[in-house]
């Protein structure tokens, strides 16, 4: 977890390549949850949205399985989440590449099985050519679901509905908090 500042500081030098050589102007929202507060540099850490029965300021990630396979699994702060993205894609309708990094990046898929799931969401970014996720954050199926992704989901998996947007992943095969 971090604040869009120290995301973007540490993205610094990628943005400017990307910048000069795809011309893009860049947009480093913070998450809607704050998660913790540093008291020594006073910096936030913040979130997409929260499991419900996760302890995000003394996570373990190795127990983290055990909290991943319940079935009670509620994301909190999606719809918040949801309209913080809203009101960035309305007022920006030329984003035609987004990037997730972790949470972001499973926040980021959520938002692609709506936009290619229901006409609304499409019309949020008219310009959309790309999708790019690092370090995909792999979580459980949510129960609140009035979206109904787990049916999404289920789409995706039998087939029956695909990502027409090109996409890139990437992650790390010594990653020790997500694993491929």
């Amino acid at each position: 977890m971090q604040s869009s500042q120290i995301f973007q500081e540490r993205m610094s030098e990628i943005n400017k390549a990307f910048s000069k050589v795809f011309n893009l102007t860049t947009i480093f929202p913070d998450g809607h949850y704050l998660i913790e507060t540093d008291e020594t540099t006073k910096e936030e850490k913040r979130g997409w949205m929260k499991l419900n029965n996760v302890d995000y300021t003394n996570l373990d990630f190795s127990k983290i399985k055990n909290v991943l396979s319940s079935d009670s699994v509620f994301y909190l702060g999606f719809e918040q989440s949801l309209a913080i993205i809203k009101e960035i894609a309305l007022n920006n309708p030329e984003i035609n590449c987004i990037f997730g990094f972790s949470q972001g990046a499973l926040f980021l898929l959520l938002i692609t099985m709506l936009i290619v799931s229901y006409d609304d969401f499409k019309t949020w970014f008219p310009s959309l050519k790309c999708l790019v996720f690092v370090s995909g954050f792999i979580t459980p199926k949510p129960i609140n679901d009035e979206y109904k992704l787990v049916d999404i989901i289920g789409k995706f998996k039998n087939g029956s509905l695909k990502i027409d947007i090109p996409t890139f992943h990437v992650y790390g095969e010594n990653d020790d908090h997500i694993v491929p």
